[in-house]
């Protein structure tokens, strides 16, 4: 989904937005759809308190609804009208964009991190490491099944822990290291769920991951 107008993170005011459907093999566009909240002249015509002319209105999404509900709106009629419109029927899970979904995610981990030490475990630091290990875990698994995501799903999380049961070698150098029976330091070090903190810690972020 695209906004003429950058979002700030917490306004979303774009009068307009657009969608795209995309092949998986052959990259191009197959479906799109574009919204607008606004029409000028059916603006004008109501604040004149004249009658609207006839003419084409742009506007086909409501005003009053922000611009980043947009695309989930977009998602649900391009998946419903994808048949009587380019003939192709949906037929599998799709991730937005990555870069997109690791900000959505990463925001809450962040969030703990702001919250008092007496509310919150989690430092900057953790939710930096939170953020980069799910983003490794997205990018490397966009054409997993639905079964396969929600198992290494879980890599980001356990793998803080020292569990590398979900994780791959291409990204976890402790998983790596074990492989090659060698060993392996993490230089921020592993956390225990097994102590009060460490307890905490892991309840606050699974609560986030369980959701994605």
């Amino acid at each position: 989904m695209g906004w003429p107008t950058k979002g700030s993170g917490h306004n979303y005011n774009s009068n307009t937005g657009f969608a795209s459907f995309v092949g998986a093999y052959t990259k191009k566009v197959i479906l799109s759809k574009i919204y607008c909240r606004r029409c000028r002249l059916c603006e004008d015509s109501k604040r004149k308190n004249k009658p609207i002319r006839e003419h084409k209105c742009v506007q086909n999404y409501p005003s009053n609804k922000s611009s980043k509900s947009m695309e989930a709106a977009a998602i649900v009629d391009m998946s419903i009208n994808c048949v009587t419109e380019r003939n192709f029927v949906m037929c599998a899970l799709f991730l937005a964009d990555p870069s997109h979904r690791i900000k959505s995610v990463s925001k809450h981990f962040y969030d703990l991190a702001n919250k008092r030490v007496g509310e919150s475990t989690i430092s900057k630091s953790i939710a930096k490491r939170m953020k980069k290990n799910w983003g490794y875990m997205l990018r490397q698994n966009r054409n997993s099944t639905l079964d396969e995501f929600i198992q290494k799903a879980k890599a980001p999380l356990e793998h803080l822990f020292q569990n590398h049961q979900y994780c791959s070698k291409e990204w976890c150098d402790a998983l790596k290291a074990r492989q090659e029976n060698k060993t392996y330091t993490h230089p921020d070090g592993f956390y225990n769920k097994n102590t009060p903190a460490g307890q905490k810690m892991y309840s606050q972020l699974s609560a986030i991951t369980a959701k994605y």
